[in-house]
């Protein structure tokens, strides 16, 4: 990929979107993507060290299938990048506990607080 295809895509909005249980409603996930419907399926595949694996897996061998929910639409990758802890904090702080594995950007926004 070129310079300019990698900067187009940091540019294009980006959904910042949660997995939910079924069942309660529940927040499992919190996750940011530039093409949602492409993303669910990629999460639906259940790839070996995947966060998102770690809950579908045995939610999808019971024959339940998650909801997705868009959370919101942001305008380009460094305003999903906040958008999206701003949401897992908020959930945490609901009490929801997330699968989520906290990346770099995550953790560096967190010490910005």
């Amino acid at each position: 990929m070129n310079q300019k295809s990698k900067d187009d895509k940091f540019e294009r909005p980006h959904t910042i979107y949660s997995i939910n249980d079924p069942e309660t409603g529940d927040p499992l996930y919190i996750g940011q993507t530039v093409n949602f419907q492409r993303r669910k399926k990629e999460h639906l595949k259940l790839r070996p060290g995947k966060a998102s694996t770690e809950f579908l897996e045995p939610m999808l061998a019971a024959g339940v299938e998650p909801e997705f929910s868009i959370i919101a639409v942001v305008e380009n990758r460094k305003s999903a990048d906040a958008r999206e802890v701003e949401e897992i904090r908020k959930a945490q702080a609901a009490g929801y506990e997330l699968f989520n594995h906290i990346s770099e950007k995550n953790r560096a926004a967190k010490s910005m607080k």
